[in-house]
């Protein structure tokens, strides 16, 4: 099915991570940019700002994150940053500094 698909996604994910690759390295923002295709092949067109929430929500939304985690302790906040690794060359403006402000905003971008 494709949230299978979508699960299986997030296995390689832990997979990275266990293997010791940081959420900057090329193999982790492969994932995120694969990621990014499965959700805009299977759901909806899914642009770097939309990625960038999802990730958000991923650590923000303790339904998420345990979800996520049962790859693995970490999965969901690995999973954020890689994503913030993929995005920040686009989204630089929003991840120059991680504040309160960044993340209040990435809330009400979620709600729109």
């Amino acid at each position: 099915s494709v949230m299978d698909g979508l699960d299986s996604i997030i296995g390689e994910f832990a997979e990275c991570m266990k293997g010791g690759n940081a959420p900057n390295s090329e193999a982790a923002k492969a994932l995120a940019e694969k990621l990014q295709k499965y959700i805009t092949d299977n759901f909806y067109t899914c642009t770097k700002e939309i990625l960038s929430s999802l990730g958000q929500m991923y650590i923000f939304d303790e339904r998420f994150t345990r979800n996520i985690d049962k790859h693995g302790v970490g999965t969901a906040e690995f999973v954020n940053k890689a994503i913030i690794e993929y995005c920040k060359r686009v989204l630089k403006w929003l991840y120059h500094e991680r504040s309160e402000a960044a993340t209040c905003y990435l809330f009400v971008y979620m709600l729109y």
